[in-house]
């Protein structure tokens, strides 16, 4: 039996005891330099394969049999992760040009993760494709920076533009395949935040301004976990809107790249 622990930043840890080979290789396409060997003493969940497939959740209180054990352990992960007090956590990307973070977000399947691997190809700094990481006083952006997972239409794109990464591996687990890669170039500490932009892929380029209270509301809406409306949490949103979010639209890649690039000699 194997024993990993999930350990991403500011956030609650889980333990996973295995057999499977496959799925530990799995898991560290999944989560590259969070995955660790052994038990960090420090995990709030454990997970523990018996046989035939079956996880006992031990915290959870359950024992389940899966048809993915990875799909099951990142549901898992999502379903009973806390993050520090200190951290607010939005569901989106970014990255880092010129000494700034620049925030993207997006729904699933809206073209962040693609834009961020031509982005980090083109010359900007990865700080991370899914988990946004903002101090709540400074409002410095940390790094989280698990390997960035392309689906199938991203390799296509990416390889169309003549982008695609080098050394892509295959995770490929049922009801989960993406290509794997890790950017080099990745930010080591915290980034002041430059500017949050709100994705949407159209047919034309352009970069439209928000209103405070037009931002304000799609941010109360992009934490990728649930937080307690708060008189503190809604001062955090609307400390965000100073920084004047605006709404990228875009149509190649090619654009975003140089709003950019402009913003960071500005």
């Amino acid at each position: 039996m194997t024993t990993v622990t999930v350990a991403c930043p500011f956030q609650s840890s889980v333990c996973v005891q295995t057999e499977d080979r496959a799925l530990l290789k799995n898991l560290r396409l999944k989560y590259g330099q969070y995955l660790l060997d052994g038990d960090n003493n420090k995990a709030e969940f454990r997970l523990c394969e018996q046989e035939n497939g079956k996880y006992k959740a031990i915290g959870d209180g359950k024992t389940i049999e899966v048809d993915s054990s990875l799909n099951y352990i990142s549901a898992f992960l999502t379903r009973t992760r806390t993050f520090s007090p200190k951290i607010l956590a939005l569901h989106g990307a970014a990255v880092a040009y010129g000494g700034n973070a620049y925030l993207f977000l997006a729904p699933t399947t809206g073209g962040k993760t693609t834009l961020t691997a031509w982005l980090t190809e083109r010359g900007a700094d990865y700080i991370t494709d899914d988990c946004i990481l903002i101090n709540r006083e400074t409002l410095e952006v940390y790094p989280c920076t698990t390997p960035i997972h392309l689906r199938t239409g991203g390799v296509t794109v990416l390889r169309e533009q003549n982008a695609l990464p080098e050394g892509l591996e295959h995770l490929d687990a049922p009801g989960f395949e993406r290509w794997v890669f890790t950017p080099k170039n990745r930010v080591s500490g915290p980034v002041p935040l430059g500017k949050i932009y709100f994705l949407s892929r159209t047919d034309q380029n352009r970069h439209v301004p928000l209103s405070s209270n037009d931002a304000f509301i799609r941010l109360l809406k992009s934490p990728i976990t649930e937080y307690p409306v708060t008189p503190s949490h809604l001062q955090i949103m609307s400390r965000l809107t100073t920084t004047a979010p605006c709404e990228l639209q875009y149509r190649d890649m090619t654009f975003p790249e140089e709003v950019l690039r402009n913003k960071s000699h500005a």
